[in-house]
């Protein structure tokens, strides 16, 4: 069984974990002409490139960094948010996706939403079945 949680709680726990410093995040884009970027943040130009995959990383003070890295292709929904901004919702999904890495006791099974985007039916308990 999988938790349905809110990336707010999500952060809430991963930065009050021990040795926590930072968590960033931002979008993958690639260009007209084949250059990948890793932007910080969710800002892309569609005109003149394509949005690929979001990416995070979680950093601590007493252990390595934990950085995830999704293709938007694996991700990518079909509800209204991920129509209207797909940058925010790729960029979510690479942090969750790393919060889970990063604390598998704490988040190990817990997503968003938007991540499990109807293709995971939730019963009344709030825990979803794959």
């Amino acid at each position: 069984a999988y938790t349905v949680i809110g990336q707010t709680l999500v952060a809430k726990k991963v930065f009050s974990a021990p040795g926590f410093q930072k968590a960033i995040r931002g979008i993958i884009v690639e260009s007209k002409e084949g250059n990948i970027s890793y932007r910080e943040g969710k800002y892309y130009n569609p005109k003149r490139e394509e949005l690929v995959g979001g990416w995070a990383e979680i950093h601590y003070d007493n252990r390595d960094r934990v950085r995830s890295e999704i293709a938007l292709s694996e991700v990518i929904g079909t509800s209204p948010n991920w129509k209207k901004s797909p940058a925010t919702m790729v960029a979510k999904c690479a942090f969750m996706d790393c919060a889970r890495t990063a604390e598998p006791n704490m988040m190990g099974g817990c997503y968003d939403a938007d991540e499990v985007d109807g293709r995971i039916r939730m019963d009344e308990s709030k825990e979803v079945k794959a």
